[in-house]
């Protein structure tokens, strides 16, 4: 184990303490009063106690295992073997921030094309800048091992949640998910894989910015094909600490991420889970789509249509792309006379979906086109009841293309040459007679292109809802 002295030295080689805290340590450990100022394990105790080193740390130095208090230019903290971040050592960076730390599966680690697979998404995830997801800060090597640092995350479960509560009420579960979802559209516009989606794999943050405000929700070990990466940890016969070796090296072509479609009906059958309090597998043996009002009648029949069309039994009637139903959960909760949560009851921050690839059709968009109008209505309701209305919010809300701008410019243009020919007829100056009449010609242009566009897209909706007769 070493002295007293060589512990100290090993403290400040393996960056586990800064230089500049090493007189205070001296001054306080070496007092005339303390017996044993020379017993390693008793320093080693007294390190633990007054949060000079962790648990870990501490185990590792009076083991003598000092191989493992670093892992490349991170200092180890901790091996997490449970909960959600299982498999993840806690380590600290050179400037003293606190991350996780993955290792590639041991199986896999000779297997170039399967290596390549794991860099390649990893560094495509780094890209990735959303509240909703786990962000991936960096690779590396250590312990001639690669490795990714992850963003720590500590939080309540969604499993935890929903074991603790039941069931949801369907407003705070639809604000959960449209953070999920929101997370797994980032994702799916990367092409890449959003993870293991399970309810232990989700997790409702704590925001550091502002821990009395809603919590935040966040995908778990998503952008790296999660067989790609070790489950397990271990330490070699001189301390290091690296993934759980096997027996056997894979050599088989890496694994493919599982398609958007199933994704999303993970994330559908969560959701159902979530507001009805039953379990999908129980369904499994059935045909058709279980029905969410036949547990919950008084969720609304569009949420329930979103949920029921995520668990579609025909794959192939499954939305593509999570951001389309997402846009649909967002008007729908837009559509809600109250979005805050009851007295009493737990809050969730709401992320926007940031989507702006275009939708190309099929069953999801007919649902987002289905309560966009009652959707724009709600959100010019709270626009005008909240704040005072900007020019961000009415170009917003106008929308103008090119033939509204030319409509108005041709207009005004109109009135400047008429005004222009009185001018060289008469002699007389209009200028102020101008900037009224401009002023009138645009205020009336704007309201009555406003009430046209509301006209022309709840008449389109109305005939996209209604069937053809036969």
């Amino acid at each position: 184990m070493g002295t007293v002295d060589t512990i100290i030295g090993l403290l400040l080689e393996k960056r586990i303490i800064p230089s500049t805290e090493l007189e205070t340590l001296r001054k306080r450990w070496f007092t005339p009063e303390r017996q044993g100022k020379d017993d390693a394990e008793q320093f080693t105790k007294w390190l633990v106690l007054n949060k000079y080193v962790t648990d870990f740390q501490g185990k590792m130095l009076v083991q003598g295992k000092t191989n493992a208090l670093q892992i490349g230019s991170y200092t180890t903290l901790e091996i997490i073997r449970t909960g959600v971040m299982s498999g993840t050592v806690k380590v600290q960076d050179p400037a003293g921030k606190i991350c996780g730390m993955q290792f590639v599966d041991s199986s896999k680690r000779l297997n170039i094309k399967a290596v390549q697979k794991f860099k390649d998404e990893a560094v495509a995830s780094m890209d990735l800048h959303h509240p909703n997801i786990q962000g991936i800060v960096e690779i590396g090597i250590g312990n001639r091992q690669n490795f990714v640092i992850r963003e720590l995350v500590e939080g309540e479960t969604l499993a935890s949640l929903m074991a603790r509560k039941g069931k949801l009420p369907y407003l705070q579960a639809s604000r959960i998910f449209l953070s999920l979802m929101a997370g797994m559209s980032a994702y799916q516009q990367k092409n890449l894989t959003c993870g293991p989606l399970t309810a232990n794999q989700i997790v409702l943050a704590l925001n550091k910015k502002n821990p009395r405000g809603p919590r935040i929700v966040k995908i778990m070990k998503g952008g790296i094909t999660p067989q790609l990466l070790s489950a397990d940890l271990e330490m070699d016969e001189n301390g290091a600490v690296m993934p759980s070796r096997v027996m056997h090296l894979d050599t088989s072509p890496p694994p493919v991420s599982p398609p958007p479609e199933e994704e999303n009906y993970k994330v559908g059958a969560l959701f159902f889970k979530a507001v009805t309090g039953q379990d999908l597998k129980d369904f499994t043996h059935q045909v058709a789509t279980p029905k969410v009002q036949s547990y919950v009648p008084e969720v609304p029949e569009e949420i329930c249509s979103i949920i029921e069309l995520l668990i579609n039994p025909a794959v192939d009637q499954r939305p593509k792309k999570i951001a389309n139903i997402a846009k649909g959960l967002k008007v729908l909760l837009l559509s809600e006379e109250d979005m805050s949560a009851g007295k009493g009851e737990e809050t969730f921050g709401v992320s926007e979906t940031n989507v702006r690839e275009p939708m190309t059709g099929g069953p999801d968009v007919a649902l987002v086109r289905k309560v966009a109008p009652v959707a724009r209505v709600a959100a010019a309701q709270d626009m005008a009841s909240e704040e005072p209305a900007t020019l961000e919010q009415l170009l917003k809300e106008f929308q103008p293309n090119y033939r509204d701008l030319v409509f108005i410019g041709l207009g005004c243009i109109g009135i400047l040459l008429v005004v222009a020919f009185l001018h060289i007829l008469t002699g007389w100056k209009f200028i102020n007679l101008v900037c009224l009449i401009l002023g009138g010609v645009i205020s009336f242009s704007v309201e009555k292109l406003l009430e046209w566009r509301e006209r022309k897209l709840a008449g389109g909706t109305e005939e996209e809802a209604t069937p053809a007769a036969d």
